[in-house]
């Protein structure tokens, strides 16, 4: 029997002693909260629509790469590439690396899956079913993809998978081992090493590699600061200042960051105001700011590495950033995803190199299929951007000033 094949009838044995009640507590709060966030700025989708893109092989749309109309703003750009369907209702969360664009989504038909597509083609290379709906998905060193997963109102397991890059060989745990630690974020540090956010506290995981034999390793570590104070559970991870920034959350929807190690730092947003996710870049934190319950954007803001206010005048006072719903880095390149008047999203971008900010470049998403307007996941491989919307993946060329 192959190690594939006797690592998947494993794990069909062992999800299926778990209980399939998900627990309605704050795991499920972050779910909807994630996910009302990533999926704000995407439309409804038709049944009919999903059945129509669905199949084994996708859809790849050709958009011509010439030039276009100029936008009355100069630094706007509406070039794009190709569009992916990925034929699956409403994907949840994207990553991209070397050959691959990864997709996973939940709560749809067939169930919970995590898909790998060619980055060069478009075309589709490997499915595999996943025990839950997923929750954080990302690609460590050597190009080897974390994926988390738990529960929602379907069901399954609780765990993290290790897997290769073409998702032929995993090694994982089931966390239910762990007194049912929910993994809401996975941030790696080494090829078979993550540091795990979850419902009970921050851990550190080891993986066998992928199709190689061995046990899991997990060990708790201490308590983030802040955290007692609050009630609050870490809910996502970035590298900071030589360690770790966490984003904490209650209950009770009351949020801070909190930077964890040997001199601790914390960011406590103003009263009844809340913060969206956080993302890093040298010598920074970046998030955005909501009021009304996460319903009124209050802006970009840049976090020092005392985590003290520090956001630039030339982004501060730029209205463009009135309607920031989200933020991601790569690298130096800092994207924030817009929310239009009419509803439309749209990107923005520019560098952050140590507090020298670069000028700011925006960039329309198309509505090619027209029913891919939003903006679930963004992620970047070389000069070219990737957006995931309501049914699959566009493709657009970075503006120089982001790269």
């Amino acid at each position: 029997m192959s190690p594939g094949i006797e690592t998947e009838l494993k794990d069909a044995l062992e999800y299926a002693t778990e209980s399939i009640v998900p627990r309605g507590d704050l795991a499920d709060r972050v779910r909807r909260a994630s996910r009302r966030r990533r999926h704000a700025l995407t439309g409804a989708i038709a049944a009919g629509l999903a059945a129509a893109v669905a199949g084994s092989l996708i859809a790849v749309y050709g958009v011509a790469n010439g030039p276009q109309p100029p936008d009355a703003n100069h630094h706007g750009h509406r070039r794009g590439g190709m569009h992916i369907a990925v034929g699956y209702y409403s994907p949840d969360m994207m990553a991209a690396h070397g050959r691959w664009i990864y997709v996973a989504a939940g709560g749809g038909y067939p169930g919970e899956i995590l898909r790998a597509y060619d980055r060069a083609t478009g075309r589709l290379v490997r499915s595999i079913s996943i025990p839950a709906a997923p929750s954080t998905l990302q690609v460590g060193p050597g190009g080897l993809i974390w994926l988390g997963f738990y529960p929602d109102s379907n069901g399954g397991g609780t765990g993290v998978w290790l897997l290769s890059p073409d998702l032929k060989l995993r090694s994982g745990v089931n966390l239910r081992r762990y007194f049912g630690a929910t993994p809401h974020n996975v941030l790696p540090t080494s090829a078979d090493t993550a540091i795990l956010a979850t419902d009970n506290g921050l851990a550190r995981l080891q993986l066998p590699n992928p199709g190689q034999p061995g046990s899991a390793t997990l060990r708790w570590l201490p308590r983030v600061p802040g955290s007692r104070r609050i009630q609050g559970v870490p809910v996502q991870l970035a590298t900071f200042a030589g360690g770790e920034a966490v984003h904490l959350e209650n209950d009770s929807g009351v949020e801070l960051i909190s930077r964890a190690g040997s001199r601790p730092r914390e960011f406590t947003p103003p009263p009844g105001d809340t913060v969206g996710p956080i993302a890093t870049s040298a010598g920074a934190l970046w998030t955005t700011l909501f009021s009304d319950q996460g319903q009124r954007s209050l802006g970009l803001i840049r976090l020092d590495l005392r985590l003290r206010l520090s956001t630039p005048s030339s982004i501060r006072r730029n209205s463009v950033f009135d309607s920031a719903q989200w933020v991601v880095t790569f690298g130096s390149a800092v994207w924030v995803v817009l929310s239009g008047r009419n509803g439309s999203p749209s990107l923005a971008c520019f560098t952050d190199a140590g507090g020298r900010i670069g000028p700011v470049a925006t960039l329309d998403i198309r509505r090619e299929p027209a029913r891919n307007v939003g903006v679930t996941s963004i992620a970047a491989v070389g000069d070219t951007l990737y957006v995931l919307g309501p049914i699959g993946v566009a493709t657009y060329p970075i503006p120089p000033a982001c790269r």
